[in-house]
């Protein structure tokens, strides 16, 4: 599914999966390791301290490691709290999903009974042109030989370009539905 609607409840579960590892991961020991290493070296050349001293180069390297463990203690359950609170977003965000994709198959299903039904009313509306365009040339024929007037006829015709805005509307109204489903 392409729907903007999905992507955002599908998202909004991807965020709350992440919140409850974040959380399960606090509940953890924490090990933290550093190390660090440093090297100074002084020259000959440097000046002496006395006048009768000379200098002499040196190398000196440090090199420190140091090693950190830690746990926090639930006491007040504050942690036990949060896992809970983020489990509780996980399941309502996997809800909205569900209930998103539940919306948006009623809608489709909506539509399509939509189309179907404006493509039943079209055939019955193409049948009344049919037969009122038959009516029109029966009144035509009765008005030319004198047994109709020229209202009735009149009358007819009205009757018939009205029939025809009518399918022109159903058919437009039709292909905007399926446009509907298509998207």
């Amino acid at each position: 599914h392409n729907s903007p609607t999905l992507q955002v409840a599908a998202a909004r579960v991807r965020q709350a999966r992440a919140q409850l590892d974040g959380v399960a991961a606090g509940q953890l020991p924490r090990v933290d390791l550093n190390g660090k290493s440093s090297r100074n070296q002084t020259s000959a050349n440097r000046p002496a301290a006395s006048q009768n001293a000379q200098a002499i180069p040196s190398l000196q390297n440090d090199h420190v490691l140091s090693l950190g463990v830690s746990y926090e203690l639930d006491l007040f359950g504050r942690q036990a709290l949060e896992q809970s609170a983020a489990q509780a977003a996980g399941e309502q965000a996997q809800a909205d999903l569900l209930n998103a994709r539940l919306v948006l198959s009623a809608d489709l299903a909506s539509v399509y009974f939509s189309v179907r039904s404006l493509e039943a009313e079209v055939v019955v509306v193409e049948q009344g042109v049919q037969a009122q365009v038959r009516a029109v040339g029966l009144l035509q024929a009765r008005f030319e030989g004198g047994a109709s007037s020229r209202l009735d006829l009149a009358q007819q015709q009205a009757l018939l370009d009205t029939t025809r805005t009518q399918q022109l509307l159903l058919v437009k109204q039709r292909a905007q539905a399926i446009n509907a489903l298509a998207t």
